[in-house]
């Protein structure tokens, strides 16, 4: 079934790591447990406590902030220009999307579209509006 030592792994974690953990909700209730033991057995401070879930829920903050981040606009003109060169540029979204920028990947996704359809019309153009 489960074969990790939540104890040790517990111990080698930090305290923001194990408020982290005994706090919100996603880890398995073992780990909760181990976190929770490990912290009884630090024996925090209340002042220190108080200051791990302060730098935590700045953390939270911040995350949740970088998720509506916009994409700048020569982050735009750069997926429009450059959208055609598919694989960098869904690449490029990706990787916004798994360091938490949801937002931008969505409009870099959205600009790599409009790519499609800006370099279709200037091949359009060019095709039948020298003929």
């Amino acid at each position: 079934m489960d074969d990790v030592d939540w104890t040790a792994s517990m111990r080698r974690r930090s305290d923001h790591d194990l408020l982290r953990v005994a706090s919100e909700d996603g880890f398995e209730p073992a780990a909760v447990e181990a976190a929770q033991v490990e912290l009884a057995r630090r024996g925090l401070s209340a002042n220190r406590v108080m200051e791990v879930q302060a730098d935590l829920e700045h953390l939270r903050a911040m995350e949740a902030a970088r998720a509506d981040q916009s994409l700048s606009g020569a982050g735009r003109l750069a997926f429009v220009f450059l959208g055609f060169l598919l694989f960098w540029a869904v690449i490029a979204a990706i990787i916004l999307r798994s360091r938490g920028y949801q937002r931008k990947s969505r409009e870099a996704f959205i600009c790599i579209g409009l790519s499609f359809l800006f370099w279709g019309a200037i091949s359009l153009i060019l095709a039948f509006g020298f003929a």
